[in-house]
């Protein structure tokens, strides 16, 4: 298997790159080779996953768990939200019909023999349509087999005197899963799991709500346990919440200050534009393509103290109006008039400061391309209730506050303007005097505010990470690793974790689960590439209980996890990582040079200067030598016995890795019919040694 990834460049088209990159694939020619399979070209999206649900079980044998999993994945996708689920750890539905080198000999027949007798013999046909006086009627020949049991019937051979050979008499016929070796394991128990995905114009909050409601009461058959095993929805209330209960406080503080120093009322009405204004700009997302996100939050957070700007200067005009001797409307009309001009201006400089953020790319970009168009309506909205609904509530006279609360403000204020007068005139006077002092010293604080961060004294975050209770482990070994080596290793790991969590004390551990054959790929802990399948990966995920339940962070136990296990000789690779997403390093070095021995050389002698850095752990590279494979090239005398490599790769590809006869859709399964040896005649050397190859005239040699 092989993989092509195109970077794009900045700013474009991916839609149109995608449809260059299929159409430059679609001109090559006699591409793909024989046997292979049709290229996929798609647009790499980052993963969608909303909840992860787990059908356990002790009891049942692999196809009867999968069974039970499908009719849960049907009871899934019967719900309104919920139109992708897929299974994840499990291998491919496959029908394997297996013929014996002996069974072919003693008929005188090949595999590719056998996989054309039922290609030929499994097939739905339209003949076209008979005409009658009565209507038209379409001929058909429905004779595509969906069962395994279904092709035993089908002739392979017919001779002169009328005996027939069929395909049972020769072979045996397996409707099971892909010789592959894969597993799934919960707690130590086989399970499946099933992922609920959603597409860009879903609602998570809307899935993981009727999959949990489902689930609370389910009526799983005995012996089979489902529940939810990974809610990732969880980081996305949390940051939700995170920004909500940010900008709760934030303007829990504007309203008290607001209430320490103005009357209650112009106080109120004040803190009453902040929600008005959000309200507002809600109701505008839909024209601009924007629903409520964590990026939309953390827009309308950013511009709390904007919005009430805006607000507090319109009602201290209207207040200062009304000291001046004008009542109602006129000290409200009046106030606002005054203030027009100066507010707006600052309002549309505000949202012109915000612009360059438009033209920012990058995953970071995608985030922050939302920023300025939040902060623009709700700076217009917020415009809107200051001019034209603001003065109308303050538009009369009555005071609200009252004892004790007029007694706070009136001292609030005169400390205010003794600060004012006594501190805040002085200071400006003397900047106006002494101009170069004042630039100066800004200099001086700008340079010193980005030591404090270069320093790392003020640590930058953009955002704070949200507690994990998920910590994972990837196990991968030299390519061609029997399964039993890297399974070897996954106990080693759980055991570690079992140890560690004794250690801890209070059984932070809620579930182990354990992935044999597959590895998370970097586009996130759910998702693979291709490359990361084999008997030579592994994963282990544990999840831990709510923070409340345990004593250790993640990032604690994870280190007396990783200090448990130890150095796992062999591997290539023991990667660890806490919470979600792909496992991202803090330095990467790219190294490249015509000379691969040279190049080996040089990745070795960088990661063992790595190595031996304290602070450098889970040093990893890309260049592994790859499976170890036979190079089989055609003899003298199998040249002269007519032989080619092409003949010859395909007879032993027909015995060893299967004939494809064809494609079933049965249900929402794919089921791939395979034509091979048996599964004892592909696993050893002598074997292999030992096959006979047919020349173009029919003999074996």
């Amino acid at each position: 298997v092989g993989s092509i990834l195109v970077d794009l460049e900045i700013f474009a088209d991916p839609s149109q790159v995608l449809d260059d990159v299929r159409t430059a694939v679609e001109r090559i020619e006699l591409f793909p080779p024989a046997a292979a399979e049709q290229p996929v070209v798609e647009l790499a999206e980052a993963p969608r996953n909303v909840v992860t649900v787990a059908v356990k079980s002790a009891g049942l044998s692999e196809l009867e768990l999968r069974r039970r999993a499908e009719a849960v994945q049907e009871d899934l996708l019967a719900l309104p939200s919920v139109s992708m689920v897929a299974a994840y750890g499990v291998a491919d539905r496959e029908i394997s019909i297996e013929v014996s080198e002996e069974a072919l000999r003693k008929h005188g027949i090949t595999i590719s023999k056998v996989a054309r007798e039922v290609r030929q013999a499994s097939l739905n046909l339209s003949s076209g349509e008979l005409r009658t006086d009565l209507g038209g009627l379409v001929l058909r020949t429905q004779a595509k087999r969906t069962r395994g049991e279904d092709f035993m019937d089908i002739v392979v051979l017919s001779r002169e005197d009328g005996t027939i050979v069929q395909l049972g008499d020769i072979a045996q016929v397996r409707d099971d899963f892909a010789d592959v070796e894969m597993a799934t394991r919960i707690d130590g128990e086989p399970c499946v799991l099933l992922m609920v995905d959603r597409n860009e114009n879903q609602e998570p909050l809307a899935i993981a709500g009727e999959v949990k409601a489902l689930l609370a009461n389910y009526d799983a058959p005995p012996g089979v346990d489902v529940f939810i095993w990974d809610d990732a929805t969880r980081n996305l209330t949390g940051r939700i919440g995170m920004l909500l209960a940010s900008g709760f406080m934030g303007f829990a503080l504007v309203f008290v200050f607001l209430a320490l120093v103005f009357d209650f009322r112009v106080a109120l009405w004040v803190a009453v534009g902040v929600p008005t204004s959000f309200l507002g700009a809600c109701l505008l997302f839909p024209a601009f393509d924007l629903s409520i996100n964590i990026a939309t939050i953390f827009g309308l957070i950013i511009v709390i103290g904007i919005v009430v700007d805006d607000a507090v200067v319109v009602g201290e005009s209207i207040a200062t109006e009304r000291e001046l001797g004008k009542r109602g409307p006129g000290a409200a009309v009046a106030g606002a008039r005054s203030v027009l001009g100066p507010v707006v201006v600052g309002v549309v400089t505000t949202m012109v400061a915000f612009v360059p953020l438009l033209y920012t790319y990058g995953t970071l970009g995608q985030l922050l391309n939302i920023v300025p168009v939040v902060v623009a309506l709700a700076l217009l909205v917020s415009l809107a209730e200051a001019f034209f609904i603001l003065p109308s509530h303050l538009s009369h006279d009555a005071p609200w506050s009252r004892w004790p609360l007029v007694d706070v403000q009136t001292r609030v204020r005169q400390r205010l303007t003794i600060w004012r007068d006594e501190l805040v005139v002085p200071a400006i006077s003397a900047a106006v005097r002494r101009p170069v002092v004042t630039v100066l010293a800004s200099v001086l604080l700008v340079v010193a505010a980005g030591l404090l961060v270069t320093t790392g004294t003020v640590r930058y975050l953009f955002f704070q990470a949200l507690p994990a209770d998920r910590i994972q482990a990837d196990v991968e070994y030299p390519p061609g690793t029997p399964s039993e080596v890297t399974e070897a290793a996954t106990q080693r790991l759980v055991a570690a974790a079992r140890a560690a969590n004794a250690q801890a004390g209070d059984d932070p551990v809620r579930t182990i689960a354990v992935v044999l054959g597959r590895q998370a790929g970097e586009t996130g802990i759910y998702r693979w590439t291709s490359g990361n399948e084999g008997t030579h990966f592994a994963t282990v995920t544990l999840h831990l209980k709510d923070e409340s339940a345990r004593s250790l962070s993640p990032e604690e136990f994870q280190r007396l996890w990783r200090a448990m296990v130890g150095n796992i000789p062999g591997t290539e690779g023991l990667r660890f990582r806490v919470g979600e997403g792909g496992a991202i390093p803090g330095v990467d070095y790219a190294l490249v040079h015509p000379d691969e021995d040279l190049l080996g050389q040089a990745v070795a002698d960088l990661r063992r200067s790595l190595a031996e850095i304290p602070a450098v752990y889970d040093v990893t590279d890309s260049l592994g030598l790859g499976k170890r494979q036979y190079d089989i090239e055609v003899t003298d005398a199998g040249k002269a016995a007519g032989l080619t490599p092409r003949a010859l790769a395909a007879q032993l590809r027909a015995r060893f890795f299967g004939d494809e006869v064809q494609r079933i859709q049965r249900g929402r399964d794919e089921v791939k019919v395979m034509v091979r040896y048996p599964e004892d005649r592909r696993h050893s050397l002598r074997e292999l040694g030992d096959e006979r190859i047919v020349r173009p005239d029919g003999v074996e040699i």
